[in-house]
């Protein structure tokens, strides 16, 4: 009933009539993602409890991927993807005109479930370098302890099956991470719905028989509205959702302290 409803309602309006009624009760967000949305997140879902949580920068290649896998590691609380290493107030798109920064994830973890040698022995498994400076297998140290232990797992010569190995990436001091823009943050988390509903409309517009309701016109219009609104939310996302945010990079308790 709903979704006769729903097509009866379209053959009687006009298509942006339709798009304005579906954002405005947020029809829209629940058919492509709960994540989706033109502001900022409400700040509750992301705040960390300080007691005990770390923080680590590290360049992994393209940082929409590993954020989402580290998510997955035990000890990690939050990861937030932004670039540091090179010009200040960097965008995405003068990081990929090569302003000397880096893609990089920051990972939130509990010091006292995950170490930060676990830490890092989690990136080594799922990063995915790059020859350009903006993938570079990197590790940006907040402070003279964090680079020394950085070093020393550098060190290891860990290695994973592809021959990726913990000394391939370099240390790096770093005093800033920026934020990128809010469209990258959950990148996946944020697609992978929106293309699983698209893909389903190229399977019922191929496959669905002709005679059926599926194959009807007031059925295809119905799609085509709902994948231009999808379009819509994707560029305007990257229109408005473009702040770069500065944060300073802490390193508080001390990593040797926290291991006497």
């Amino acid at each position: 009933r709903l979704v006769h409803s729903f097509i009866q309602f379209i053959q009687k309006e006009e298509m942006w009539s339709v798009i304005f009624v579906l954002v405005s009760n947020k029809v829209i967000l629940a058919l492509v993602h709960p994540c989706i949305s033109l502001q900022t997140p409400p700040q509750k879902s992301r705040q960390i409890d300080l007691k005990a949580q770390r923080s680590a920068v590290l360049g992994l290649g393209c940082f929409w991927e590993p954020s989402e896998s580290l998510t997955k590691v035990h000890g990690i609380r939050n990861t937030r993807v932004g670039y540091a290493g090179g010009k200040p107030n960097p965008t995405y798109r003068s990081v990929c005109g090569g302003d000397g920064n880096v893609e990089v994830v920051k990972v939130i973890y509990d010091d006292d479930i995950i170490s930060y040698e676990q830490v890092l022995d989690a990136s080594l498994e799922i990063a995915k370098p790059g020859q350009k400076r903006q993938y570079l297998p990197l590790i940006f140290a907040a402070d003279d302890d964090e680079q020394f232990c950085a070093q020393q797992w550098c060190d290891k010569e860990s290695m994973r099956e592809d021959g990726l190995k913990s000394s391939d990436f370099r240390v790096e001091r770093a005093s800033t991470f920026y934020l990128a823009e809010e469209y990258h943050q959950e990148y996946w988390q944020k697609q992978r719905p929106r293309f699983a509903l698209l893909a389903s409309f190229v399977v019922i517009q191929t496959f669905a028989p002709s005679d059926s309701f599926l194959s009807s016109p007031e059925m295809n219009r119905a799609i085509t509205i709902i994948t231009q609104v999808i379009a819509a939310f994707f560029i305007l996302e990257r229109l408005f959702n473009v702040q770069v945010r500065e944060e300073p990079l802490a390193s508080l308790p001390s990593l040797l302290e926290r291991k006497r």
